[in-house]
């Protein structure tokens, strides 16, 4: 897949949300590899937006318009994968919690290029949401993370992973640290 993907779908995003005025954050390994101490592959990219349920069905409009599939095809999804021809996969975490708008409201902008600026989560709520998915390249991210990110905000991350019911998976993956 060529490097070129990543921003083009990036700039995709951020063009549509801003257009539309939704809140929107990169989430996932992409924005994982941003606070890792070294980057791994990863062959999408995954965001949450922040809309309600009339927002959605205008935005799903919007994005069958620009040739986009989108699975499942439900009202108001919590989880949606884009999917085009010739396009990098872009998956949709749709913000309906509590938690998701106080993640949102955390974003930090980052400069993917010199005219691309992408609101990412914040590290602990990166680290939040990838002990929620649990599997094994999230754990890895969390570790790698933690590895590089001494300056985490402990009471913050430590409030919503207890919210999630996460605690003995965070105990076990920082391992005593």
């Amino acid at each position: 897949m060529p490097e070129d993907d990543f921003p083009e779908a990036l700039r995709y995003l951020s063009r549509l949300c801003h257009e539309l005025g939704v809140r929107w954050a990169l989430i996932g390994g992409v924005a994982s590899n941003l606070y890792r101490d070294r980057p791994r592959l990863t062959q999408d990219v995954d965001v949450t937006i922040e809309v309600d349920r009339g927002q959605w069905s205008s935005l799903a409009a919007r994005l069958r318009t620009d040739g986009w599939t989108l699975h499942p095809e439900v009202d108001y999804p919590d989880v949606v994968l884009l999917r085009a021809q010739s396009r990098l996969a872009i998956d949709v975490l749709v913000a309906k919690t509590e938690y998701q708008r106080i993640a949102l409201d955390r974003v930090i902008e980052h400069a993917m290029e010199p005219e691309l600026r992408i609101p990412v989560l914040a590290p602990e709520d990166i680290i939040v949401h990838k002990l929620i998915a649990g599997r094994h390249t999230d754990i890895d991210d969390v570790e790698r993370i933690l590895a590089s990110r001494p300056d985490l905000d402990r009471t913050y991350l430590e409030h919503w992973i207890a919210q999630w019911a996460l605690i003995e998976l965070w105990d076990a993956v920082r391992g005593g640290r």
